[in-house]
Order: C-alpha cells, then structure tokens, then sequence
C-alpha cells in the first residue's frame, strides 16, 4: 500500500516503537538499580537507627519500639519490619543468625555515613544474603542484621504500584510522543516542501531566475546549492539548444533558396520526359521539402524562445473553418469531408497561424487515412468554450500515439521510409500555436480505430 512508503508513516511508527523499546529498557535498567539502591538505602538507614536507638535501650522489643518512633514518616519505614537487632546485654533468647556474624571468619568493611563511625558484613545463609551492621569497636556486639530478600518484597512492592500507575500515564506518554512528533515532522518536513516548491517553480522561464533559500536550514544549503548548478546547466544546454535549431534553421534557408532557382532553371532547360528532367524535379521536391523542414523549424524555434508573439484579431471562426472545408472539399475528391459547423463562433486569435494550424491538422488526417476514406471536422462552442476537432480513420494507429503525437519528428513506423512524405513537426507546431494562443490541443484514439484532435479554447 502507498501509505507504507509515506515519510510520515515511517517515521511515527519508528517513533512508537522507539518509545516501547525506551519504556522497557528503563523498566529493565531500574529493575536492577533499584535492587541495589533499595539495599544501600537500607544499610544506610541501619546505621542512623544503631546511632538513634542501638545505646539507649536494651532488648529487641525495647529497639523496635524506640526504632518506629524514630521513622515514623520515613519511606522506608516498612523495612525496619525486617530488622533483627542484636545485642550481649540483652536477656532475650539470642538470634542464631547473630552468632553467625560473631565469628573471626566474617570480613567487617568500615562506613561512615553519620558522625559515628560504623562498619558493615554480609553472609550466605540458606537461600539468601544477610547483611550486618555495627558500631565500631562497641564491646557489646550491638548490631542490626537484614536479609536481602525483603529488599526484593519491597522492591516487588514498588513495582507493582509503578505498573499500576504506568496503565495510566503510559497513554499520555504515547500521545505526548505522538504530538512532540507531529511538530518535529512539521519542522523537518518544511524546508523539503520549500525546495519542492523550487522545483516545481523551474520551466524554460524561470531557468535564470535565482532562487531565494534564506530561510532555509544548513543541513539543506548543499542541497539548494546542487538544485542551483543543475538549473544553471538546464539553463545554459537549453538556450544552447534553441539557438542551434534556429541558427541551423537561417543558415540553411540561403542555399536551399539558391539551390530551388537553380533547379527550376535546370528544368526548364532540360528535354520533356526525359531522364535528365525527372532527376531535376526529384531534386526540387527534395529542396523544397528541405525549405518546409527549416522553415517549421524556424517557427518552432520562435515558440521556444517566446518569440512567437500572435497578432490577435477578432474573427469568425465559423467563416474561416468552413472557407477550408470547401478548399479542401473540392481539391480532394478520394475522401469523404463531413462537418458539423456550429455558426457564429468569434474568437481573438492569429488568422495566419491558426491557418497553418487548421492546415496541418488537414493534412495530417489526410496523410494518415485509409483507402476512400474520411474526415469529420466539428466546431462547438458552450459556456465559454470553444471545441474544434477533426476525426479521421487510420489503419497505423500503435500504443504510443496519444503520448508521442506532438513530439518533435516523431513518425509512425509506417513512415519511416520515404514513401510518404512528412516531417514530424506538423502536429508539434500545432500544439505549440496552441500554446501561445493559450488553448490546448490533444489526441486521443477511440475504440472504432479513429484518431480525433480536439483544439479547446477557452474564452476569458
């Protein structure tokens, strides 16, 4: 589907996985700190409980009383529920898990986390770690000893609650996600729209015009500047080109004019029916078709250079249609001339460009009919627009012809060889007479193998 190539859908989706993926690595990290942190936290809250309570009284029951009084509104306060304080003095049936920690073998580290100064010890016992922690150099052997097990309750405790309260927040989390994306977007997507918007400005008029990209961003400017080098080689390979086909065009006008004199003098010179007289006049069909080609030349050349300037004048474009129709009626009686001439139709245009333009349609439904064939000529006009058309039957008529009818010497391969005549840029100056009298002109083919080109004017 179209929507999985989309920018936009890339890059909310890698910003909504990106999230989960953030999400669950913190969940995993915070896991592991927090075990540890719950544990520090703990020892360090021992060693502040020995220092408030641990010389005061005697007694484990006598400690946790004096312990809850201390923390009360501590965060850790579930802890001390955990502790298990130790102590010689105390008449209390001892703890055996204090004894473990009285032994030479347990390694003491020293800590100093309050004014006093106290020293800490951990042992494997069972299936867990207990951690121990006492004053230093205390003749009693006082000391708090705490599992490491009951971090991990607590620890479960916190979690819980955290998932809980992440079922709420994780949708705000998403949809924060979401907005802070669609205003990173915007600002990505802006200067690509600015440089489209360049592109898109670029035709044959606007080659030489210098782009502005002042508030376009740095990480673009080798960009702008690449789409700049490109406009100024279209530019120059363009001008370049429309100077060669009219300066080719000139040049060649001169001698193929000298060469057609030189040839009608030769003919009448030369004996009738004579072999010597049908080379002379092949030779002037070919000059003067030579001459046509350089003269459509010149024409197209004025048209890429916005030279071609139409004189408007209003006229009938009934009257001038129908002034052809009758030409060609009675100059071509092997095909069959019907039309539909709505009267009465004015238009502002060039008259003599828009003769040529009637002209070489005509004769290209001539060049391209069948055998006592037709052609249909139709002019409209309704709500401000004007449709002239002609139809026409052919037999050459391939899948490329709607695209690369008004190319530039493009022929049908029938033609390629000489035995018809044509250029190719009969339709291309019509298309381009089109332009400049800002109307448009299209082909298209129809089901029953008949070729129509309609001229649409639409009138302002």
């Amino acid at each position: 589907m179209q929507i999985f190539k989309s920018l936009k859908w890339k890059f909310f989706t890698s910003l909504i996985l990106l999230t989960f993926a953030v999400v669950i690595a913190n969940r995993l990290i915070a896991q592991l700190i927090v075990s540890n942190t719950i544990t520090n936290s703990v020892l360090q809250q021992i060693e502040v409980s020995l220092a408030e309570c641990g010389s005061s009284v005697l007694g484990g029951d006598a400690f946790q009383r004096c312990l809850d009084k201390a923390n009360s509104g501590n965060l850790l306060k579930v802890t001390t529920d955990f502790f298990t304080y130790c102590d010689l003095r105390s008449t209390e049936q001892p703890n055996e898990k204090c004894a473990l920690f009285d032994k030479n073998s347990v390694k003491w580290k020293s800590t100093k986390t309050t004014s006093k100064s106290f020293e800490s010890a951990n042992i494997n016992f069972g299936n867990d770690i207990w951690y121990a922690v006492r004053p230093q150099n205390d003749s009693a052997a006082r000391k708090i000893i705490y599992k490491e097990s009951a971090s991990n309750e607590i620890k479960t405790q916190i979690w819980t609650i955290r998932d809980r309260t992440n079922l709420f927040t994780f949708p705000l989390i998403i949809l924060s996600q979401l907005l802070i994306g669609f205003y990173l977007f915007k600002i990505i997507k802006r200067p690509i729209q600015q440089i489209e918007s360049s592109l898109i400005g670029i035709n044959e008029n606007t080659l030489t015009t210098q782009q502005s990209h002042k508030n376009s961003y740095v990480e673009f400017i080798k960009i702008e500047e690449n789409i700049d080098s490109m406009r100024r080689s279209l530019s120059e390979s363009f001008n370049k080109a429309k100077r060669f086909s009219g300066d080719v065009a000139h040049e060649l006008k001169t001698p193929l004019t000298i060469l057609r004199g030189n040839a009608h003098e030769l003919a009448k010179n030369a004996s009738l029916d004579s072999v010597q007289e049908y080379r002379i006049l092949t030779i002037s069909d070919e000059i003067e078709r030579l001459i046509t080609i350089t003269d459509k030349l010149l024409l197209l050349s004025r048209a890429d250079s916005k030279s071609l300037l139409p004189s408007l004048k209003n006229i009938s474009l009934s009257d001038l249609i129908n002034y052809w129709i009758n030409e060609a009626t009675s100059s071509n009686t092997h095909l069959k001339i019907t039309n539909n001439i709505q009267p009465e139709v004015y238009w502002d245009c060039d008259v003599v460009l828009i003769r040529m333009l009637i002209s070489n349609l005509y004769e290209n439904a001539v060049k391209y009919n069948i055998n006592n064939g037709w052609i249909d000529f139709k002019l409209t006009q309704k709500d401000g627009v004007i449709l002239f058309s002609t139809e026409n039957p052919s037999l050459q008529i391939n899948d490329k012809l709607e695209a690369l009818a008004f190319e530039r010497f493009y022929r049908s391969s029938h033609l390629d060889s000489n035995s018809q005549e044509g250029t190719g840029l009969g339709l291309s100056i019509c298309f381009e007479i089109a332009k400049i009298h800002n109307a448009a002109l299209d082909l298209k083919v129809t089901e029953r193998g008949t070729v129509v080109i309609t001229l649409t004017i639409r009138l302002s």
